[in-house]
């Protein structure tokens, strides 16, 4: 009878050690997933704006040449207007994407460091259910 008390009272000792290393590992797992997001959400921002930057530049290329074949100033007037709009709208969403991907790889980080400290308090809990299973025990002999 004392050695089923004794297995149980392992039993109760070890399922929340288990339980909270299991936690804390998956914290610390999803947390280097979430940095991987992250920085993948970064790298993807920068070439999707890259690739922007270079559409703006041939549309802006293209509009120099139809205004050099219409046989006006190049870049005056309300040619010179029309540049400067294009090139001011490109910037703007060129700006756009760097924030989105900005914002998306922060909230991406701090999904990661929850999940690092939610396994934080997972380790701890079992910890605790762990000594307090072990003082019952204890307490019952």
């Amino acid at each position: 009878m004392e050695a089923a008390a004794a297995i149980g009272a392992v039993a109760s000792i070890a399922g929340p050690v288990i339980e909270g290393v299991g936690g804390y590992r998956a914290g610390q797992y999803n947390n280097r997933v979430a940095k991987l997001n992250a920085r993948n959400a970064l790298s993807e921002g920068r070439a999707e704006e890259e690739q922007l930057r270079m559409q703006g530049r041939q549309i802006i290329g293209e509009q120099l040449a139809r205004q050099a074949e219409g046989g006006g100033s190049i870049g005056t007037g309300t040619a010179l207007d029309a540049l400067v709009d294009s090139q001011v709208s490109l910037e703007m969403d060129a700006l756009n994407i760097r924030r989105k991907a900005q914002l998306g790889a922060a909230s991406m980080r701090q999904q990661g460091a929850l999940a690092k400290m939610e396994g934080e308090y997972k380790l701890i809990g079992g910890a605790v259910k762990a000594v307090a299973a072990g003082a019952n025990y204890a307490g019952s002999q």
